[in-house]
């Protein structure tokens, strides 16, 4: 059976993705709806992304051995579910590590340059990429033993941080309201939850205990809800939307929550925790989405991670075209948010796993794994939803 350690290990991981998935840009996107429709779309979103991860949570279940997503969409749904899964999982994974390893270059650029050790982004983001390299390399024992601290950092950082900008929160702020935009915030929301890409590894890694599996998913994306709600609290209860530095000019300059914070409050020590906590929360989700994206290729290639230079070419083989197209350009993240979130992870994490799970419970017959006891409308539902997010960002895009 799979310790309690492992549990706390896989609820880290699953809370360490989800936070570094979004947090960077949420407080710009969402500002534009205000602190009330934001709050209603974050527990949408993540009443949605908990219920579809245990939907193809269910479906690790009654998959054999250690297996990807594009393994179980063939062998659930066919040739046409995996071909789907490779297009939609290789473009949303490698947009997000590209976004990962800009963000991470342009903010250890502008600390160190800050002290006098400036230097191109290029090189902090090829650091950073080869620390994340070295530790996927060791396999996910490893990444789950440097993620650990990494979560340390980013809940000391995070914790110090709303202690001392709590003072400077306006209610007049927080007061803004615009219902219309509300609905076009769920996409970023919603990929701000997405963990799911660890599921298949978490199954193995919890050696498929349906219990310790549910109570995962469901703490494990509990604690970057409260965190995504105290983060949304501070930000748009410091900055207004429009004027000198408010949400209006950081988004059209594509400018990072962190930037935002250290020219609303004129305190160093402040400006650097958040600093500190949005690298934190992009590194912990750099690694689980790395993780993830490795276990992908090894199974969609049909190559045993196993073997050590095996596994050294699946970990170039995911990292190095991010380093390549990702370096000094934060604009992207803010941007893919807003367009993977909502068409790359509504039909992997939306309407695949209901596709499966239909396929699974009403023609195959494979009962006796159900994570979330919902019948024929409850898919149905989930798929709706799905396909509006969709149109709404496409809409929003046009």
């Amino acid at each position: 059976m799979a310790t309690r350690n492992h549990l706390t290990g896989a609820i880290l991981l699953i809370a360490g993705c989800s936070i570094g998935g979004g947090i960077v840009g949420l407080p710009v996107i969402t500002s534009l709806a205000g602190f009330l429709p934001s709050t209603v779309a974050l527990f949408l979103a993540w009443a949605f992304m908990a219920a579809t991860g245990l939907l193809l949570a269910e479906v690790c279940l009654w998959s054999p051995g250690d297996v990807s997503l594009v393994t179980m969409a063939k062998k659930s749904v066919g040739p046409i579910g995996a071909i789907i899964a490779w297009v939609f999982f290789l473009f949303l994974f490698v947009s997000l590590l590209v976004a990962y390893v800009s963000a991470s270059g342009s903010i250890l650029s502008d600390f160190f340059s800050r002290i006098g050790l400036e230097n191109s982004p290029l090189i902090f983001s090829a650091v950073l990429t080869s620390f994340v390299g070295f530790f996927l390399f060791l396999g996910p024992a490893a990444t789950d033993g440097v993620n650990r601290w990494l979560m340390l950092g980013l809940v000391v950082a995070y914790l110090l941080l709303i202690i001392l900008s709590i003072p400077s929160i306006q209610m007049e702020h927080l007061s803004y309201v615009n219902w219309k935009k509300s609905l076009f915030i769920l996409p970023p929301f919603i990929v701000s939850f997405g963990y799911h890409n660890l599921l298949p590894s978490l199954s193995s890694y919890l050696q498929k205990d349906k219990k310790k599996i549910k109570i995962a998913i469901l703490a494990g994306t509990l604690i970057p809800f409260v965190i995504y709600f105290i983060w949304e609290a501070v930000f748009l209860g410091m900055i207004p939307v429009v004027g000198d530095g408010g949400f209006l000019e950081a988004m059209e300059k594509g400018t990072l929550a962190s930037q935002l914070l250290r020219k609303a409050v004129d305190h160093p020590i402040t400006g650097l925790l958040a600093e500190l906590f949005v690298f934190f929360a992009i590194v912990t989700s750099f690694l689980a989405v790395s993780l993830g994206l490795v276990d992908f290729l090894a199974d969609g290639l049909k190559i045993s991670s196993a073997k050590k230079w095996n596994r050294l070419f699946l970990c170039l083989l995911t990292l190095t075209p991010p380093l390549i197209f990702g370096v000094g350009n934060p604009h992207l993240f803010l941007k893919g948010l807003q367009y993977a979130g909502g068409v790359g992870v509504m039909v992997l994490y939306g309407i695949l796993p209901v596709w499966m799970v239909w396929k699974g419970r009403y023609v195959d017959g494979i009962r006796g794994h159900e994570l979330l006891p919902i019948g024929k409308l409850g898919l149905v539902s989930i798929l709706f939803v799905s396909v509006a997010i969709m149109c709404l960002t496409i809409i929003e895009g046009m």
